[in-house]
């Protein structure tokens, strides 16, 4: 009995401290095939533009989705500035750095195109070389911002300490040879 009250306290404790999640309008789901190359995932068709609003939360909900829940959370401070890092001409949005691995970005169309609405779309992206740009396929580009590559997951972590302590074991209980000394 003693178990099952301490258990369902600590439940209780855990969905109690829990963060409320932001709720995001999805107005069309969107498509990875779309730009040019293709994304590994994407998430939205969000309504609204998400990139200029003071919650921070909805930016972070929607990457939660994006990689199931897998994502830090990121702060205005970390993202804000990489809008002057696109240009867009022609549907093609050109990065001033070359990207390469895996990066998040969040796109904004405005009310043209295919949407008669403002809309926000995160892309994670895999560039296995240096890449410049993408091409997008849809119109009414507003703004753009990189968020990132992805955090590794905490198996990936405990993997890589566990071969360090290996290492670090092996190199320990390694036996040192003696070279004769003569007297």
């Amino acid at each position: 009995m003693k178990l099952a009250l301490k258990t369902g306290i600590a439940a209780l404790a855990l969905f109690a401290a829990a963060p409320a999640a932001a709720t995001l309008t999805i107005v069309a789901p969107c498509d990875a095939t779309r730009t040019n190359p293709d994304a590994v995932a994407c998430a939205g068709y969000y309504d609204g533009n998400l990139l200029n609003n003071a919650d921070i939360g909805d930016i972070n909900a929607a990457l939660d989705v994006l990689g199931g829940g897998s994502f830090e959370d990121v702060l205005w401070s970390d993202i804000g500035d990489t809008k002057e890092f696109f240009d867009e001409t022609g549907g093609v949005l050109t990065f001033d750095t070359a990207l390469l691995g895996e990066q998040i970005l969040g796109i904004h169309f405005g009310g043209a195109g295919e949407f008669d609405q403002s809309v926000t779309v995160f892309y994670l992206f895999n560039f296995a070389t240096p890449t410049t740009s993408i091409t997008l396929n849809q119109d009414g580009f507003s703004d753009s911002i990189l968020v990132g590559g992805a955090i590794p997951e905490p198996a990936t972590w405990a993997m890589m300490l566990l071969g360090f302590g290996a290492v670090g074991f092996a190199m320990r209980r390694r036996r040192r040879e003696f070279l004769p000394q003569t007297a």
